[in-house]
C-alpha cells in the first residue's frame, strides 16, 4: 500500500487534530466535574476515573502492535485474533472480578470495586475495539479512525456531564465510558464490518497464536509498569489519605496528565525517526543524535516548566477559582513530571527505536520501583514532601543514568556530558525556579505568568539554537577533516 508525502502529510495532520480535540474534551470534561461536585464527591468520581483509566488500559493486550507488524493477509491476521478472542475475553473477566471482590475484602473505598463490576460487562467490546483500532492503523485509515474517536469521545463527555448535571450522579464517569466504548464499537465496525466477521466466526477454530501470546505477554508487562509508573501515586494516596484530599490531588494531577497525553506522541515523533537512522557510536552522525537529546529533553523539560510558572492561570482557568490555593501543588506535579521525562521519555525513544525494546523496559522498572518506595515512604509526611521526595529521586535517577549511558553508548567523557546535555538542563530548571520565585515572593497578578512563560520559553529557544549552530560547526569540522584525508 503506497501513499504520497502529501496523503501522509494530511494523514498525520488529521491525527493531530483529532489528538488535540480529544484533550480538548477531556479538559472540558475535568472543568465540569471540578466545578460541579463538592471535593468529597470529586474524590468519589475521581476513583472511578482512577479505575477506568487502569481497566483500559489493563485490556490493552498488544493487538495494535501485533497486527501492524504480523505478515499476512487481513484474513489470516483475523482469524488468529478469533482463535485467541474467548481465552483473552475469560482472562480479562477473571482478573476484574478478582480485583474488584478483592478491593471489597480490603475495605477499599466502595467506588473502587463497584466501578469494576459496574464495567465488567463491556469487557469483549473494549477489547474488541483495540482489535478493530489495529486493523484500522495498518490500513492506515487513519481519517475515519480518527472521527471514530472523537465522536464517541464527544458522545462519552457529553453523557459524562448530562448525567452528573441532571442527576448528581456519582458514577456518571462510568456511564461515560460505556457509552464511549459502544460508540466506538459500532463506528470502527461500520466501516470494517468484514474484518469483525472473520474475527466473530473465527472464535471456535484453532490458529497458531504463539506470537499473539508472546505480544500479550510482554505489552501486558509493559502495561503493568506503565500504570504503576503513573497510577502508583494515586493508588496510594487514595489509600491513606481522605476522599477529599484525593479529589483535589486527581484532579490537579489530570493537568499535567491531558498536557502529557498530547506533547509526548508530538515529541516522540518528531525524534525517533532520526534516532533509528544515526546511531551515538556513529561519530559526526552520533553528534548529531546528541543534539536530538537535547532537543527531545529541552522540549519535555520546557513544556511542564512552562506549566509550572502559568500555574495559577491554568489551575483557575480549568478547574475553577476554588482550586487557586492549590496551585502550588500543580507546580510540584510539573517538576515531577519534567524529571520523570527526562529521565526516560528520550531515553526510551531511543532505545526502542535501535532494537533495545527490553533495555527501555529495564530502565522503565528501575525508575517505577525507585517511584513506589520513595513515595510509600515519604506519603506520612504530606503531599508536598511526597512529591519533592520523588522529584529527586527522579532527578538523581536521570543525571546518574545519562551521565553513565552517554559514556558508555556514545564514548563522552563525564565533562562533555555535562557541557552537552546536563548544562542546559540544569539553566532550564534555574531559569524557571528563579521565575516562579520572583512571582510568587512579589505576589504578581497572574496576568504576569504570561510574561514570566515567555522569557523562559525564549531562553530555552536561544541555547537550543545555540546547540544547533554548535552541532553545524561540528559537521563543518568533520567534512573539511575528510576532504583533508582524501
Amino acid at each position: 500500500m503506497n501513499f504520497g508525502i502529501l496523503q501522509l502529510a494530511r494523514k498525520g495532520a488529521v491525527q493531530l487534530l483529532a489528538s488535540g480535540m480529544m484533550g480538548v474534551l477531556t479538559l472540558a470534561q475535568i472543568a465540569f466535574l471540578s466545578r460541579h461536585f463538592g471535593y468529597r464527591d470529586l474524590g468519589i468520581v475521581s476513583t472511578q476515573l482512577l479505575v477506568v483509566s487502569i481497566f483500559t488500559t489493563f485490556c490493552d493486550f498488544g493487538w495494535e502492535g501485533f497486527i501492524i507488524q504480523e505478515r499476512g493477509s487481513r484474513r489470516r491476521v483475523a482469524l488468529i485474533l478469533g482463535s485467541a478472542l474467548p481465552r483473552l475475553i475469560g482472562f480479562a473477566v477473571i482478573v476484574d472480578l478478582v480485583m474488584a471482590f478483592a478491593l471489597r475484602e480490603l475495605g477499599v473505598v466502595e467506588a473502587a470495586w463497584l466501578t469494576l463490576l459496574l464495567v465488567a460487562p463491556v469487557l469483549p467490546f473494549v477489547i474488541l475495539v483495540g482489535a478493530l483500532q489495529g486493523f484500522a492503523v495498518r490500513a492506515l485509515d487513519i481519517e475515519r479512525l480518527a472521527m471514530s474517536e472523537v465522536f464517541s469521545k464527544l458522545l462519552g463527555v457529553g453523557v459524562t456531564i448530562g448525567t452528573a448535571w441532571h442527576f448528581d450522579s456519582l458514577n456518571c464517569v462510568v456511564l461515560g465510558f460505556i457509552c464511549t466504548i459502544a460508540a466506538k464499537f459500532i463506528f470502527m465496525s461500520s466501516f470494517q464490518l468484514d474484518t469483525l466477521k472473520v474475527i466473530l466466526l473465527s472464535v471456535m477454530r484453532r490458529a497458531r497464536a504463539k506470537r499473539l501470546y508472546y505480544y500479550m505477554g510482554t505489552q501486558l508487562t509493559g502495561q503493568l509498569f506503565n500504570i504503576l509508573g503513573s497510577k502508583a501515586d494515586e493508588l496510594i494516596v487514595a489509600s491513606m489519605m481522605s476522599l477529599e484530599i484525593f479529589g483535589i490531588y486527581a484532579s490537579i494531577k489530570q493537568l499535567v496528565i491531558q498536557g502529557t497525553s498530547f506533547a509526548a506522541p508530538l515529541i516522540r515523533r518528531f525524534t525517533m525517526p532520526y534516532f533509528s537512522r544515526d546511531r551515538l557510536s556513529d561519530g559526526p552522525r552520533g553528534d548529531r543524535t546528541i543534539s536530538i537529546f537535547v532537543w527531545s529533553n529541552a522540549a519535555y523539560i520546557t513544556f511542564f516548566l512552562t506549566l509550572a510558572i502559568g500555574a495559577g492561570l491554568v489551575t483557575q482557568f480549568v478547574l475553577g477559582p476554588r482550586f487557586v490555593n492549590h496551585a502550588d501543588m500543580l507546580i510540584r506535579f510539573a517538576v515531577l513530571w519534567s524529571f520523570q521525562t527526562f529521565a526516560g521519555a528520550t531515553m526510551s525513544a531511543y532505545l526502542q527505536s535501535t532494537g533495545s525494546p527490553f533495555k527501555a523496559l529495564a530502565w522503565m522498572s528501575i525508575q517505577v520501583i525507585v517511584q513506589l518506595a520513595v513515595m510509600w515512604a515519604t506519603i506520612s509526611l504530606g503531599l508536598e514532601n511526597m512529591l519533592f521526595w520523588a522529584s529527586v529521586s527522579y532527578a538523581t535517577m536521570a543525571f546518574s543514568y545519562h551521565l553513565w549511558f552517554f559514556r558508555e553508548e556514545a564514548g563522552l567523557t563525564v565533562a562533555q556530558v555535562f557541557r552537552r546535555i546536563l548544562s542546559p538542563v540544569i539553566f532550564y530548571y534555574a531559569l524557571a525556579a528563579a521565575i516562579i520565585w520572583g512571582l510568587r515572593s512579589l505576589s504578581l497578578p497572574s496576568v504576569f505568568e504570561i510574561v514570566g512563560a515567555s522569557i523562559f520559553v525564549g531562553a530555552v529557544v536561544f541555547f537550543s539554537l545555540r546547540e544547533r549552530n554548535s552541532q553545524v560547526n561540528i559537521e563543518h569540522q568533520a567534512s573539511r577533516g575528510a576532504l583533508r584525508q582524501r
